[in-house]
């Protein structure tokens, strides 16, 4: 059983970084991240049965979580500055020219190139990129 559990695990993971290469949205990026979490805490649950490699692949999917979740405070961080910004009285325009400078960085910070998250999904699953 925890086999299979790990197996669908990995399914969804998989299924999930599809999703969030083909559309790194937040919101798909956010998807593997929570998939990759499940993935791992199966992984770590059922070491003992599926051998000392789950350990390892399982701290690789820790990196993967902790860089993703990165980029999603940096979007739910631009999320709130954007309503924060609404507030800010027109005639204040250094708080307004300060805000939107933070704004672009957050919003540039959450975002991932498809190269980026591939790299990051290599590095979790120990494959070597050819070529």
């Amino acid at each position: 059983a925890g086999a299979r559990i790990v197996g669908e695990g990995d399914c969804r993971m998989r299924e999930a970084y599809d999703a969030a290469h083909a559309d790194p949205t937040p919101e798909n990026v956010h998807e593997l991240r929570i998939a990759a979490k499940r993935a791992r805490y199966a992984m770590e649950y059922f070491a003992e049965l599926t051998g000392p490699a789950a350990r390892q692949r399982a701290k690789r999917l820790a990196r993967l979580q902790d860089e993703l979740g990165a980029r999603q405070d940096a979007a739910m961080l631009a999320r709130r500055m954007r309503r924060y910004a609404k507030t800010i009285p027109h005639k204040d325009h250094e708080l307004t020219l300060g805000a939107g400078s933070v704004l672009g960085q957050l919003e540039r910070l959450s975002r991932i190139k498809r190269g980026e998250l591939r790299a990051a999904w290599e590095a979790a699953n120990h494959i070597e990129h050819v070529g």
